[in-house]
């Protein structure tokens, strides 16, 4: 058996109390369990019989490590000498005395801590009998925690041939049955992560909440112990062995579902809890209860119980889903106060029922008494069809199922759509969408993959019903891992592939062709300019100077926000907020700015006649920005660096820009940490910050004031508009920094040259020449000449103000004659801090000058690779050698 792995704990144990912690070990199966125990430290008892229906309780101390594993099969005679057929630990005793088990077992693992203990139960050793870990009296500091975990699934009877013990009663894991590589896989030792196999995934659905082998997605890492904790405080434990197959999938009258825990069908394929939404902004949280499937990295909601009834929290400790006692209903409690009634049933007085979460992904009311199906999630769809779920209606009982949208991806509340199977005529049936109880779109008796991705209907088996009890649609899938049929926000149907779409993304008014059914068009929204006004997703932001309203109205979807700015002829763009309801419009014919990372900017639709402005960044490639008004970039740069200087002076707030330690986060040129309390102007001894930014003033004397961020400013206004980095430039026949370069060019009335050769003609050559003329003014070698930030922003968007002439800039340091080659250039040196560097690329190598410019004797010590022919000389004060080697050296230099 494998050693234990309590990485996770970074060699901390935890002090909790002098009891220690009390473990129950309950023997539920019809047979008897020699329950064995190893650990450090050894525990008094080690081995004992536990007889069915029977329990015992082990007391562990403040700190203990161990493992309790179900040994059957056993022998012992009276003095307490024998063995086991499965799990024995070789002692040739009843007592295990320290030993292990040999595999195949299933066992629990512990870590009881001072403070905090870890638990889990592992069948990477392969597996014997069902086993689980109960908590009691716990609470919990993350999540998950203090949750029920094990394997209720007896494994045995669908352990592969090949797994199997000759005796029976234990399934091998695969590295036990093969000894290969492929199967013995553990991911701390490799670095690739191992390759899922048949083995993992059957023991992964027999035991879903259990440790297993890694399997790429499932969440399971290799041989490693622990690779899914469960955490928990103060807690007792109680190991029970054949606990009831609805251990994980069933809510019972007098148990709960806390926030932290999960419900799960018994082959692990749905999950059902609570979640919260993804609002990060708001002071409480907004909770719901839902299923999704266990497998789905997106963990898609594919039902949720309040959709339109979030519960409003701060304290998630108090929430529970349950039975209610009196009436048998499902409720939502927070504190035993129910706050939703999720059904309306009569079970009748102390009623007998139970709640459970099938493999379908149904969740069912059932009355334990005769079997009678009193609720189900199926019959109240929120945005997802499952297979075996119903579209369409029953005339007997009235019930109508029909798909509802969400108001967004992010938010459950009802959006503007709702899909329903309804007669076309005699016996026909077709699929239609009705917006805000419109008719939107329509199958029309067609094909319903012809649209888009016919391939599609490959992965489904329709079946349609149609009797004098009503009518409905459903299907089966048997290829699809995650089988779902989606309503989106937008009003499209689509599956598990995100980019599949079997309806239009916006009926516009003449797409009839595609099941949409709108025909009125709006006057300006005329049919000849069908591509022109279509409207496109795009990233980035709108020209600050084009006028926008926004409509705060909770209620209003995506799809909402889209028909009031087609329906306005001035309307060229809109977005809509994700979270809580609402739109924001945009007017007039100006320009967008697309930028490709959608993380850094909302999602807006922008109208195809509107110009769009593209800009990529790459790592490896220099900025391409592409404008048609410069000042769209500027104008959004400006608000930032008034939010700089704002924050500079708001020390409550100042974690905005630093962290503890002084390091700057956003909005800063990294030279907070230097500041004391209340200054404005500083001396430092020590450099920092982000080179090609800092001021002369700071770089070379250690001063700095408000002054310095107007210099930053000015190098970030002349990348922008050059698309080349001040701190990486070189220009070898003019100047060698973009500070330099932009300086030369004006002097002479060619500052047009700085252009970024992408934006071609497309610049207006005032603004231009206007901004060129406002950087240089920022980056002036003396701090008193640049502008304050108020006269800077001035500046930049009032073109009346007349603009003094710049000074010379700082770092500019003369021409270099134009006819000499990167080889002709004789070597220039910059002092800083009493030191010289040179470096002079050729044919040769490069020269290195160590200056020692202190008052005092230094002996330069030099190490590299390769070795250099001298590593260690007397530099007295003055003197300036010169050391030379091969152009690729790897090594330090120390004085």
């Amino acid at each position: 058996m494998q050693d234990l792995d309590f990485h996770f704990l970074n060699g901390t144990l935890f002090y909790r109390g002098a009891s220690g912690t009390s473990i129950s070990v309950v023997n539920d199966c019809g047979f008897i369990v020699w329950p064995g125990i190893s650990g450090r430290p050894v525990l008094d008892i080690t081995g004992f019989e536990l007889g069915e229906g029977n329990q015992h309780t082990l007391d562990a101390p403040e700190t203990w490590q161990g493992q309790i594993w179900g040994r059957t099969g056993c022998t012992f005679n009276g003095s307490g000498h024998g063995s086991c057929k499965i799990g024995d630990c070789g002692s040739g005793e009843m007592e295990c005395k320290g030993r292990s088990a040999t595999p195949p077992i299933t066992f629990a693992q512990f870590v009881i801590g001072k403070d905090q203990d870890y638990y889990n139960v592992n069948i990477t050793n392969g597996y014997n009998i069902q086993m689980t870990v109960e908590t009691s009296g716990g609470s919990s500091l993350n999540d998950p925690g203090c949750m029920k975990t094990g394997c209720v699934d007896d494994l045995n009877q669908r352990c592969p041939k090949e797994l199997q013990l000759e005796s029976g009663g234990g399934c091998k894991s695969a590295c036990q049955a093969f000894n290969t590589l492929e199967y013995c896989c553990n991911s701390s030792i490799f670095s690739e992560p191992c390759k899922p196999t048949a083995y993992t995934q059957l023991f992964r659905s027999a035991c879903p909440r259990s440790v297993c082998q890694v399997t790429e997605g499932f969440g399971c890492y290799g041989n490693q112990v622990f690779s899914t904790p469960y955490a928990c405080v103060g807690a007792n434990y109680t190991v029970r062995f054949c606990p009831p197959a609805d251990t994980f999938s069933t809510i019972k009258v007098g148990t709960q579902l806390n926030y932290y825990d999960q419900l799960l069908s018994v082959r692990g394929n749905f999950t059902l809890g609570f979640f919260n939404s993804d609002d990060t902004s708001l002071v409480s949280d907004r909770i719901y209860t839902g299923i999704w499937y266990t497998g789905d990295a997106k963990a898609r909601k594919v039902w949720v119980a309040n959709p339109n009834k979030p519960i409003i929290s701060t304290s998630t400790s108090i929430i529970a889903l349950s039975i209610d006692p009196g009436t048998g209903n499902l409720i939502i409690t927070a504190g035993g106060t129910t706050l939703i009634n999720i059904t309306d049933v009569q079970a009748g007085a102390n009623p007998n029922v139970t709640a459970t979460l099938e493999d379908t992904g149904n969740f069912r009311l059932i009355n334990e008494i005769d079997k009678r199906v009193l609720w189900q999630s199926f019959d109240h769809p929120t945005n997802v069809l499952l297979p075996g779920m119903k579209l369409g209606f029953n005339k007997t009982t009235g019930k109508n199922w029909t798909l509802t949208s969400w108001l967004s991806n992010e938010s459950p509340r009802s959006g503007a759509f709702t899909l329903s199977v309804e007669p076309s005529y005699e016996e026909v049936w077709e699929l239609v969408i009705r917006r805000r109880g419109q008719l939107y779109w329509t199958s029309r008796n067609q094909d319903l993959f012809a649209l888009d991705h016919p391939g599609r209907r490959l992965y489904y088996n329709l079946s349609y019903v149609h009797n004098a009890k009503g009518m409905y649609l459903s299907y089966a899938s048997y290829y699809l891992e995650l089988p779902m049929w989606i309503l989106t926000p937008e009003g499209r149907i689509t599956d598990d592939d995100d980019s599949v779409f079997w309806t239009p993304e916006f009926c516009y008014g003449y797409d009839f062709g595609d099941g949409c059914v709108e025909s009125r068009l709006p006057l300006c929204r005329r049919a000849i300019e069908v591509n022109e006004n279509k409207f496109n997703e795009n990233n980035g932001e709108f020209d600050p100077g084009m006028p926008s309203v926004t409509d705060s109205n909770s209620s209003l979807s995506i799809s909402d926000c889209f028909a009031k700015c087609w329906n306005d002829c001035s309307c060229v763009g809109f977005n809509s907020n994700t979270i809580t309801g609402g739109c924001s419009f945009w007017s007039g014919s100006n320009n967008f700015l697309v930028y490709p990372d959608g993380s850094l900017w909302s999602k807006k639709y922008v109208i195809n006649s509107l110009n769009l402005i593209k800009s990529s960044v790459g790592k490896k490639t220099k900025r391409h920005i592409k404008w048609i008004r410069i000042w769209t970039p500027i104008g959004i740069f400006i608000p930032i660096v008034i939010l700089c200087f704002v924050l500079w002076y708001m020390k409550k707030r100042k974690q905005t820009r630093e962290d503890e330690n002084m390091n700057p986060k956003i909005s800063d040129f990294g030279m907070a940490r230097i500041f004391k309390e209340n200054e404005t102007e500083a001396m430092t001894g020590r450099v920092v910050g982000t080179y090609g930014y800092m001021s002369p003033e700071y770089a070379m004397e250690g001063t700095f004031s408000v002054k310095s961020d107007i210099f930053s400013f000015g190098v970030l206004i002349l990348e922008i508009i050059s698309g080349k980095r001040n701190s990486s430039f070189v220009h070898l026949d003019r100047t060698y920094n973009l500070i330099g370069y932009a300086w030369e060019l004006w002097q002479q009335g060619n500052a047009l040259e700085l252009e970024d050769p992408t934006i071609g003609s497309t610049c207006v050559v005032q603004q231009f020449s206007r901004t060129v003329h406002v950087a240089l003014l920022c980056v002036q070698e003396s701090a008193m000449d640049r502008p304050t930030t108020s006269d800077m922003i001035s500046m930049l968007l009032n073109d009346t103000i007349s603009l003094p002439a710049p000074n010379r800039p700082a770092f500019f340091n003369g021409r270099v004659g134009s006819n000499l080659t990167p080889k002709e250039i004789k070597p220039q040196h910059y002092s800083l801090n009493s030191m010289t560097l040179t470096v002079i690329e050729g044919a040769s190598g490069a020269t290195i000058s160590l200056v020692n410019d202190c008052g005092f004797t230094v002996w330069p010590g030099i190490s590299g690779n390769p070795v250099l022919n001298i590593t260690g000389f007397e530099l007295p004060e003055g003197n300036r050698p010169h050391l030379t080697n091969s152009r690729c050296v790897a090594g330090s230099y120390l004085g």
